[in-house]
C-alpha cells in the first residue's frame, strides 16, 4: 500500500507539473492542491488516501475474483 499510495502521489506531482510547464495554471493548481491536501490529512491525522485506495482497489479484485 505504501508504495501505491507514493505513485499515486507522484502521478499528481507529474500532472501538476506538466500542467504548469505546459501553461494551463489551472490544471496544475488543482493537482498541487490534492496533493498538498492528501499530505495535509496523512499528517494531520494520519489518513493515507493512497493506502485507503490501494485497499479499495484490493476489496474490488477480491470481489470480482469469487
Amino acid at each position: 500500500p505504501v508504495r501505491f499510495a507514493q505513485f499515486v502521489g507522484f502521478c499528481f506531482l507529474a500532472a501538476a507539473s506538466v500542467g504548469y510547464l505546459a501553461g494551463v495554471t489551472t490544471l496544475g493548481v488543482v493537482f498541487a492542491a490534492f496533493g498538498l491536501l492528501a499530505a495535509f490529512l496523512n499528517a494531520a491525522f494520519g489518513l493515507c488516501l493512497g493506502c485507503e485506495a490501494y485497499l479499495a482497489i484490493a476489496r474490488l479484485r477480491a470481489r470480482k475474483a469469487v
